[in-house]
């Protein structure tokens, strides 16, 4: 029997000091500390460039951003100089959550950057970052979550 609780999560703290959220502020996100007592997690190293949208990327697909031809919040339209807002479209690469949802795993991503659009996979519970467009965007998924989170 497979538990419905979820196997995989990914919450993206982006910018924020692990010392602000793991210790300083550690009493006042008693649901974070209590993951972190009955999971998983460690320190990782950022890659080259530290740049939000490929050091999250590398982070969740494993990838390093030149295979990925992601180096910043910007890329180059194939075949021209134009440039366009790196999206979740970017990314060719199978994610975490992409993984376990092959494996029948569950999971929730929560605000990771280069999330938009929310993708939508069997088992998977995902809210965008602060890159999504705007409200009327596809920035949750399922879409019963995007209902009850509007609630």
């Amino acid at each position: 029997m497979t538990s419905s609780r979820p196997r995989v999560v990914v919450i993206g703290l982006d910018s924020m000091p692990p010392s602000l959220a793991f210790e300083l502020y550690a009493d006042a996100m008693p649901c974070l500390s209590r993951m972190r007592q009955e999971g998983a997690f460690g320190a990782l190293r950022s890659t080259d460039p530290p740049v939000t949208v490929p050091a999250w990327v590398t982070m969740t697909s494993g990838l390093l951003p030149e295979r990925l031809g992601i180096y910043g919040f910007r890329n180059r339209r194939a075949g021209s100089y134009a440039m366009e807002l790196a999206s979740a479209r970017s990314v060719a690469a199978p994610r975490l959550w992409d993984l376990a949802s092959a494996a029948g795993l569950r999971s929730v991503v929560v605000s990771v950057p280069l999330t938009y659009p929310a993708a939508s996979r069997r088992g998977l519970s995902m809210t965008t970052c602060f890159l999504t467009p705007g409200p009327e965007s596809a920035w949750a998924s399922p879409p019963e979550l995007r209902a009850e989170l509007e609630a």
